[in-house]
């Protein structure tokens, strides 16, 4: 293939944009990812498919693994009514909480939903389910509770902002 065929052609998050040096008899390519920074990769590893991105989809704090991650969760949601349904996997534990595997890390939709919606979140804290609706992940229908208070929230002898929001 000529290289002038090989600019703009685009694998992954990956776009080439020019030729870098011949590096011991390796095509080495000038690439422009997603998240804009540029750098120099081997062709045939970015032809192979083991190269997709600059490494920026691997870091969780990068703007593009955000977006992507934020498209899978959107996307695993169906909307009700306030209650939000949720299409994905679950947890086989005793509490049966839904979750998301993203490049091989499990993430708790409704952790991530509450995060988003400016609530600060700590590790110990669990989520608790509290409206009627089985599978929804809508954080503000459930209760935020430490570890030790999972079986109170359960009774619902705490109680979140949406069943607190009913009882006005």
């Amino acid at each position: 293939m000529h290289i002038k065929e090989l600019i703009g052609k685009k694998y992954g998050f990956l776009t080439i944009t020019g030729l870098a040096k011949h590096r011991e008899r390796v095509l080495h390519v000038i690439c422009k990812c997603e998240c804009g920074i540029s750098s120099s990769y081997i062709l045939e590893n970015i032809e192979r498919g083991k190269i997709k991105s600059c490494g920026c989809m691997n870091d969780s704090n990068s703007p593009l693994f955000l977006k992507m991650f934020k498209e899978k969760l959107w996307g695993s949601i169906d909307k009700q009514g306030d209650c939000w349904i949720w299409k994905g996997g679950y947890r086989k534990s005793k509490y049966f909480s839904p979750w998301v595997n993203f490049k091989n890390k499990q993430y708790s939709p409704v952790r991530v939903f509450a995060k988003e919606m400016g609530e600060e979140v700590h590790g110990n804290w669990v989520f608790v389910r509290q409206c009627n609706t089985p599978r929804c992940v809508n954080p503000t229908h459930h209760a935020k509770v430490a570890n030790n208070n999972v079986q109170k929230a359960i009774a619902k002898e705490i109680k979140c902002e949406y069943l607190r929001n009913q009882e006005l």
